[in-house]
């Protein structure tokens, strides 16, 4: 049977604390700002396949995992983590099993 595409249900909700994005100067669309102090890359990325491209930010995805110091996680991210771990904690049986989960993004 063949997936639905998007492979998932978009859900309209409010935003939880610590959600919301705080990169500055990530945005989307034509008139994204460019970063000043950074170099230009080595090589023409926009000429790579479209596989090419996926791995190359796969790549520096990983790069970034394995360096996780770099990253500060702001206060209110850990803050949201403790609070659902306390109340998973409180409640375990109120967790949703992944299958559970996974069938209902896949709206299957």
């Amino acid at each position: 049977m063949e997936q639905p595409w998007p492979p998932f249900r978009v859900v309209q909700r409010e935003a939880l604390p610590g959600e919301r994005l705080r990169h500055a100067g990530l945005h989307l669309g034509p008139a994204a700002p460019r970063f000043p102090h950074m170099p230009k890359p080595a090589f023409d990325y926009r000429k790579l396949s479209v596989a090419e491209r996926l791995q190359l930010v796969e790549d520096i995805w990983e790069s970034i995992a394995q360096d996780t110091g770099a990253v500060p996680v702001p206060s209110e991210v850990l803050d949201e983590a403790e609070r659902r771990l306390a109340e998973h904690r409180r409640d375990p049986d109120s967790a949703v099993p992944w299958e559970d989960v996974k069938a209902e993004l896949y709206c299957t």
